[in-house]
């Protein structure tokens, strides 16, 4: 016949066993993107570049310090294209992302000009209703 005193020191052993195991359960699942985006030929911080893993809907825009924070990615090899106006758009390839842990990733843009191959014609158009006119 079991005593209350042997029951009572099982659960204390199985107590710490069981947290052990649980634990496991509440690990992530899931990887972060840490980074920034500057001026190539400056080094000053860009703000509001645009950051898109290729091929899916994840990204963000970096911050008035050219930082940029990307959570719950899941694990695996992705693309990261950065685009802002004005500048070269800028890919890195082969971008290791594992579940608990934060890859870094830098961008340092290059400045271009924008051409447009066609003029661009814009054809004004006499107002529906004259705002001026108070009554006929």
């Amino acid at each position: 016949m079991n005593s209350p005193h042997c029951i009572f020191s099982r659960r204390w052993l199985s107590a710490p066993l069981l947290f052990l195991c649980a634990a496991g359960l509440f690990a992530g699942t899931t990887g972060k993107i840490v980074g920034t985006a500057t001026d190539k030929k400056t080094g000053e911080p860009l703000p509001a570049v645009n950051v898109v893993l290729v091929g899916t809907s994840i990204g963000g825009t970096t911050d008035s310090e050219g930082r940029i924070t990307v959570i719950n990615i899941s694990p695996g090899t992705y693309s990261a294209r950065a685009t802002l106006m004005g500048y070269v758009t800028q890919v890195v390839t082969k971008l290791v992302i594992q579940a608990d842990l934060t890859t870094n990733i830098k961008f340092e843009m290059t400045e271009t000009s924008i051409t447009l191959d066609k003029e661009v014609v814009v054809v004004a158009e006499r107002p529906i209703i004259n705002k001026d006119e108070t009554s006929k």
